[in-house]
């Protein structure tokens, strides 16, 4: 806040815009992939997975994947997920000044979100290597859902509107985490970086339909009741497409 207030908004944009540039550009040039067949010194797969016939998934490129009903689903999911989100990202704060709360308490719940957002990813990771990628989207959806419905009665106190705000960022989190992997399990890794970019893609339109759904609701309204509703409704459907995902076909190697 100390370096908006001397530099005004606009500018820390800039300079913070600068500052990862650099980095990022500075840092992918440390980035290296290993020779074919590398494995860490002194390791070696079980036998079991050394005589067995390992099904893979196969590389798609990005003009056959598009072409697949498994990458639509995903896609619309993403944005109903992504959307619900950035829905309460961008109006938890005024939400609850709106529902009597101060803005401290408020501030304190958008800082709750962005804690456990970070949390989320990882044990949505975590959970889907465990009970596989569509059974944690699947209860991941339906948790969100449930969630964004809840919310509209959960902004009176700052303990609610906290619990309701981890939760939200919890889930919200694990989007980030279970999509790169689910583009990778369906359609190959050899093409990844330019087929999820493809996917996240769903993330940009979620970004734009999320917000200036909360914004034009309370302008219509006065009230963000409208906005949780549908977006809640949104992640039930992410839910319900979740059950009807399939792997594309897969071919058997040696």
């Amino acid at each position: 806040s100390n370096f908006i207030d001397a530099y005004g908004l606009l500018e820390s944009f800039k300079y913070l815009g600068g500052i990862f540039m650099v980095a990022v550009v500075v840092g992918a040039q440390l980035l290296k992939n290993p020779p074919a067949g590398w494995k860490p010194s002194g390791w070696e797969p079980p036998e079991s997975m050394a005589k067995a016939k390992v099904a893979t998934v196969q590389d798609f490129e990005w003009r056959d994947m598009v072409k697949l009903k498994q990458f639509w689903m995903l896609w619309v999911m993403f944005v109903c997920g992504a959307a619900a989100g950035l829905l309460v990202i961008g109006i938890l704060n005024p939400y609850g000044v709106h529902s009597g709360l101060s803005a401290v308490a408020a501030a304190n719940a958008v800082g709750v979100l962005a804690l456990f957002n970070g949390a989320g990813r990882i044990v949505w990771g975590m959970a889907s290597d465990k009970i596989g990628r569509k059974n944690a989207m699947t209860l991941m959806f339906l948790l969100q859902g449930v969630m964004m419905l809840a919310l509209i009665q959960m902004g009176s106190t700052e303990m609610t509107l906290s619990i309701a705000a981890a939760w939200v960022g919890f889930n919200f989190g694990g989007n980030l985490a279970l999509f790169p992997t689910t583009t990778a399990d369906f359609f190959g890794t050899k093409n990844v970086g330019i087929n999820y970019g493809l996917m996240f893609t769903a993330y940009g339109v979620a970004g734009i339909a999320g917000p200036v759904l909360a914004g034009n609701v309370f302008d219509m309204t006065g009230s963000y009741m409208w906005a949780f509703i549908p977006a809640g409704v949104a992640c039930l459907i992410a839910a319900g497409i979740s059950l009807g995902l399939k792997t594309p076909r897969r071919v058997l190697i040696s």
